[in-house]
């Protein structure tokens, strides 16, 4: 069966990215992975810094205080299982009930960059045919087609990047 990937780096998803993207599984008839990127807590230590700095955006701020408030209440026993439960009980509160059956939710806290982890993952699910990136790095909010090379090098296969405010 064909498989769209949806990655997502940021804790909340972008729910028309994702209303796009479960529109494509239908469009296609394909089932859909999610795969949520989430820099591990030693990286996400250096992002707070930044924002304690002032040089991140309000949005930003007020992601990693949730994050925080997450670690502080699960004990901070296992901060990446923490992030995990997070980041899945986030993208479950935009997923329309019936959907659910046809979604594999993998997530992912890494050191790694975004596009490392995403070329990863496709090359070991073969049958992904379409990423969509839903990307915190970018600035204005619209879907986009561009050119795979352009963005992850090794992806063999088309991607849509949504660019969120």
């Amino acid at each position: 069966m064909k498989t769209i990937l949806f990655a997502i780096d940021r804790m909340n998803p972008d729910p028309q990215a994702l209303e796009y993207t479960l529109g494509l599984c239908r469009r296609m008839l394909a089932k859909l992975d999610v795969l949520h990127i989430i820099p591990s807590p030693a990286k996400r230590a250096r992002h707070i810094k930044k924002i304690a700095s002032g040089a991140l955006r309000a949005r930003d701020a007020f992601e990693n205080t949730m994050i925080k408030a997450t670690f502080a209440e699960a004990g901070v026993a296992d901060p990446e299982q923490a992030l995990k439960k997070a980041a899945y009980n986030q993208f479950k509160r935009l997923l329309p009930e019936k959907a659910e059956a046809r979604i594999d939710y993998h997530c992912v806290v890494t050191e790694n960059s975004t596009d490392t982890v995403i070329e990863q993952y496709v090359s070991h699910h073969h049958n992904v045919v379409l990423a969509v990136f839903d990307s915190q790095s970018v600035k204005m909010k619209r879907i986009k087609r561009v050119p795979g090379r352009s963005i992850m090098p090794k992806l063999a296969i088309p991607l849509v990047r949504v660019k969120n405010a």
